[in-house]
């Protein structure tokens, strides 16, 4: 199981029993915000550069970047 030390999503930092990797960078998020991710219309984009990357033994790509209309709302702490 992926999950932060904080067991919070990285995201939208609600509670996270389980967390998984974003396809647009590092952080680890829960299922909820993975859901939202796939239904974006640049995943299927990210997610090609990414299996680029693999392939090429890349294994520490970051990721293509979050789209602005992903980023968090910084309201929270």
């Amino acid at each position: 199981m992926n999950l932060p030390t904080d067991g919070k999503c990285q995201r939208c930092r609600e509670d996270a029993s389980y967390t998984t990797m974003s396809i647009f960078n590092t952080d680890m998020i829960c299922i909820e915000c993975e859901k939202i991710e796939r239904a974006h219309p640049d995943f299927p984009e990210a997610r090609r550069i990414e299996l680029e990357e693999l392939a090429k033994k890349n294994y520490n790509f970051p990721g293509v970047g979050l789209p602005k209309d992903l980023l968090p709302n910084k309201e929270t702490p």
